[in-house]
């Protein structure tokens, strides 16, 4: 590196200048590379062997790539897996990362609106995004667009340590609920703005949902505890010994009440039991409740590589831990912990490998009756 920069200031302004060029264009070119890679990553999954949960925590934590810099690269990855002429777009500079990134959300919003394009019709709108800027490839999408409005982005931006700013489209029918909270709560709260009574429709909702999933309310606070008590020190030896060969963040099939899990049911594709306790995939609430409470609402996974408890609220899920469940592990409070989808994921592939594991996930799942 010494001597490179040693060459450039002795280099004429038009060796900097040709140098410039033919670096840009490897640098090009090495992004088209890492694309590539990122499409065999992403069906193989080895990242999870490395004990990164998901695609994009292998790239922002093992590779060091900025969020926006992955994920601009995973959209690309996509895109190139429908469309391969995109990676000699991007080759050539006619197409930036960012357009690419762009369309392949407005791909993904047409897809909801049940409006998704073929292969051929992608590649006539990626056509009509070369060599234009972020702002030209924005507008562009817009008129192409079936909802305009879906491709402008929710917002949070921070404005100090203890305030954000968020901004997000707001339909009609919102509006008109909103509307109507604020008049159900103007007895409670008659001068609420719009942040305070969103701040209070946030309390009630985290604390419908934890009861509907978790069965977890303030009012059964205590009654949960107790039910912790007898196991308290058990779970936290186990804890401390960091005996969770099997964890992080990425994606299974575990339905929506957090009852069932890829790790648990691997082992027993369709030979699905749905009542009873036992090794059944039944968790009582009265466990539920009491895991929920001991964990604090956090995945208590613990990182293989960094030895680091998750602490993740996304997707939360009862895992049977350590004995799972396709191995005979009971649903008890000593045998369950709370873990997001992605550790759950992980933790069945340590258990069963990746084969099975991504076999399981492609089949459907049968609901608690």
């Amino acid at each position: 590196m010494h001597e490179v920069m040693n060459d450039i200031k002795t280099m004429s302004d038009q060796e900097l200048h040709n140098k410039m060029i033919v670096t840009s264009q490897k640098e090009r070119e090495l992004n088209v590379q890492m694309i590539t890679l990122i499409e065999e990553a992403a069906k193989r999954k080895f990242f999870l062997d490395l004990g990164y949960p998901s695609l994009f925590e292998y790239l922002t934590k093992g590779l060091l790539y900025r969020a926006a810099s992955a994920m601009r690269r995973i959209s690309a990855a996509r895109v190139s897996m429908e469309v391969p002429a995109v990676k000699q777009r991007l080759a050539e500079g006619s197409l930036s990362l960012s357009a690419v990134a762009q369309t392949e959300q407005f791909f993904r919003n047409e897809q909801k609106l049940n409006k998704g394009l073929s292969s051929e019709e992608k590649e006539e709108v990626l056509k009509k995004m070369e060599n234009k800027s972020t702002r030209e490839v924005e507008k562009a999408l817009l008129t192409l667009s079936s909802a305009p409005e879906e491709l402008s982005p929710d917002r949070a931006k921070p404005l100090t340590s203890e305030l954000t700013q968020i901004t997000f489209k707001a339909s009609t029918e919102f509006m008109s609920q909103l509307e109507e909270v604020q008049g159900l709560l103007a007895h409670k709260m008659p001068a609420a703005t719009l942040s305070e009574t969103m701040a209070e429709v946030m309390k009630l909702a985290r604390e419908m949902l934890r009861k509907s999933k978790f069965k977890v309310s303030d009012s059964k606070e205590k009654t949960a505890v107790k039910e912790l008590s007898t196991t308290a020190e058990h779970d936290k030896s186990r804890t401390s010994q960091g005996s969770v060969a099997n964890v992080a963040e990425g994606s299974s099939a575990a339905d929506d009440a957090g009852i069932v899990n890829g790790s648990d049911a691997a082992a027993d594709f369709g030979n699905v039991s749905v009542s009873g306790a036992g090794n059944s995939r039944y968790i009582p609430a009265s466990v539920r409740r009491a895991v929920f409470q001991r964990d604090q609402g956090r995945c208590a996974a613990v990182n293989p590589r960094t030895g680091k408890v998750c602490g993740s609220r996304w997707k939360l899920e009862i895992d049977h831990y350590p004995i799972p469940r396709g191995m005979e592990g009971p649903s008890t409070v000593e045998n369950t912990r709370l873990t997001c989808r992605g550790c759950n994921h992980l933790h069945s592939v340590v258990q069963y490998g990746r084969e099975k594991s991504t076999q399981f996930q492609s089949q459907s799942m049968p609901q608690r009756k």
